[in-house]
């Protein structure tokens, strides 16, 4: 009754499909897994085919990469089940209970979020040091804290939805990079009345990026803020609303002027050993304004 569907950009998914596999028999229910590529190098490919079967388990690789949203509804147009599980393909489980732990929540009206956390130990490579400090701190919450702002705090690594829901409301494909569309596919849901809820099943996200390319994701992600917020689909993020302040005060260009002096300092610290995610936030406030000064 719940079709298992991964997301994969090179990225090795053996242990996850293995694993979720364990976790579907556990709960004794029908099911089927399809891992979609999106596009990864040669060398994923092919040590991703190996998890393909004859029954329950596919692995479809796309011609190229189309980006995260055309597979999300790429997959739902191939799942043959009611419900659809999806999960990223840099995710782990942490028990063998996941599937289980959903099951009491099969619901045709509601969307429902696991969560994420991440390894409670530091990365040795300080280069991943800044996304694991920001994972630990800012995306993983309890459920009790994300339905406080269940739409804002949505992520679409790990949640469970109603086929017809997604068939309905499929994820906006106008976002080519990387950020934001699951906020935006939230809002959607908010608009339509579909109810988002939290729930605290998460699953570790393994896939640390170094600081250069975890910095280079988050400028992407300030770019698809300023096109929904171009095409008047504006989300209302806490980076939106500070922006919102600055302009309203005058305020943005001094802004800039004083970050212009900090930068190089900045910038050092938050690929450092030791990077301070207050620094993280006053670097995205910053390239949002230049941003909006360069359109």
């Amino acid at each position: 009754m719940i079709s298992g569907l991964i997301t994969v950009y090179n990225e090795d998914v053996r242990k996850l499909v293995s694993d979720l596999t364990s976790a579907f028999l556990k709960a004794g229910i029908e099911f089927e897994i399809i891992a979609m590529d999106d596009g990864s190098s040669a060398y994923y490919q092919e040590i991703n085919k190996t998890i393909e079967d004859d029954q329950k388990i596919r692995y479809v690789m796309l011609p190229k990469n189309g980006g995260r949203s055309l597979v999300r509804n790429t997959l739902a147009q191939m799942a043959k089940y009611p419900y659809l599980l999806y999960l990223d393909g840099d995710s782990l489980l942490l028990n063998s209970d996941f599937v289980l732990n959903y099951l009491p929540f099969l619901d045709p009206a509601i969307v429902y979020s696991g969560g994420r956390t991440y390894n409670e130990s530091p990365p040795e490579n300080y280069n991943y040091l800044l996304h694991w400090k920001y994972g630990t701190r800012v995306e993983s919450k309890s459920s009790e804290i994300r339905n406080l702002n269940p739409y804002l705090s949505f992520h679409s690594n790990n949640f469970l939805v109603p086929k017809v829901i997604i068939q309905q409301f499929p994820f906006d494909q106008s976002l080519h990079k990387y950020g934001h569309e699951d906020t935006l596919w939230a809002r959607l849901l908010l608009q339509n009345r579909i109810n988002i809820s939290h729930m605290d099943n998460p699953v570790i996200h393994n896939g640390l990026e170094e600081s250069i390319v975890f910095l280079s994701k988050s400028n992407q992600a300030i770019s698809n803020l300023q096109y929904l917020k171009k095409i008047g689909q504006g989300i209302g993020t806490p980076l939106e609303k500070m922006i919102v302040r600055l302009e309203h005060f005058k305020l943005d260009r001094v802004y800039l002027f004083l970050y212009s002096i900090c930068e190089r300092m900045i910038t050092k610290n938050l690929i450092g050993r030791n990077p301070l995610l207050f620094f993280l936030q006053i670097m995205k406030i910053a390239v949002y304004i230049r941003h909006n000064r360069h359109k």
